[in-house]
């Protein structure tokens, strides 16, 4: 090798590894639209996506006459249920630990680690009777399911709405609004678990999902249901 040249060598990037952290907890957290979160799917298969959707039941037959305008809409897991991949929720968590970084409240180089050390279960909801005070009432009971998974879902179909963006534009959207909601669990290290779901919840408010805040839409709010050991 000639003088002056330089050996550069190529950085790899360390795994991380979860375990490094310390002892894993799962966050029960219930996921709500505020301003209400516009389908992410925008391509030219839509109105054929849309139509199989209506002949499964997976959206309403009030809506079949604007299916075929549809511009955006949710992909739905095997039970028809709308979804959002967990790579989404990771992008607006990690502007959430920005945040929290640029106040001192951590760490920057944790921006990175914290999100590549989270994991998303599907949790069941089951409804139990238990006596306190000599009353009987009902309570829920969260159920973290095992396997990790890459999305979650909401409970109830989205609605469709049409929105007029300029003289010569008029889009129609699959849209999640409030009452409907989601409930999922997020595997952490439990030295994280605060800072998590701060960031979250700063990120929810104040930059939303999908990018849609210029729309007035992707703003949600996530309440932390309970927290599994």
């Amino acid at each position: 090798m000639s003088r002056g040249k330089e050996v550069r060598r190529k950085r790899v990037k360390r795994e991380v590894k979860p375990e490094e952290y310390g002892k894993m907890v799962y966050l029960v957290l219930k996921f709500e639209p505020i301003t209400g979160i516009i389908g992410y799917r925008p391509d030219k298969w839509v109105p054929l996506i849309a139509k199989r959707y209506l002949e499964m039941g997976w959206i309403d037959e009030m809506y079949k006459e604007v299916v075929p305008h549809l511009d955006r809409i949710f992909e739905r897991d095997n039970k028809g249920r709308p979804i959002i991949y967990f790579v989404h929720l990771k992008a607006v968590l990690k502007r959430g630990l920005e945040h929290l970084a640029s106040e001192g409240k951590i760490p920057p180089h944790l921006v990175d680690i914290i999100p590549s050390c989270i994991y998303i279960h599907h949790v069941t909801v089951r409804r139990k009777k238990v006596v306190e005070g000599g009353k009987e009432k009902e309570v829920e009971e969260y159920v973290v399911e095992k396997p990790r998974v890459q999305y979650f879902y909401f409970m109830e179909k989205p609605v469709i709405i049409t929105r007029t963006l300029s003289s010569e534009t008029v889009c129609t959207f699959e849209v999640i609004i409030p009452p409907n909601y989601s409930i999922f669990a997020l595997e952490v290290p439990e030295k994280f678990a605060k800072h998590v779901y701060e960031a979250l919840v700063w990120a929810g408010l104040d930059i939303g999902i999908f990018g849609q805040k210029k729309l007035g839409h992707g703003r949600f709010s996530v309440t932390l249901l309970k927290v599994v050991e």
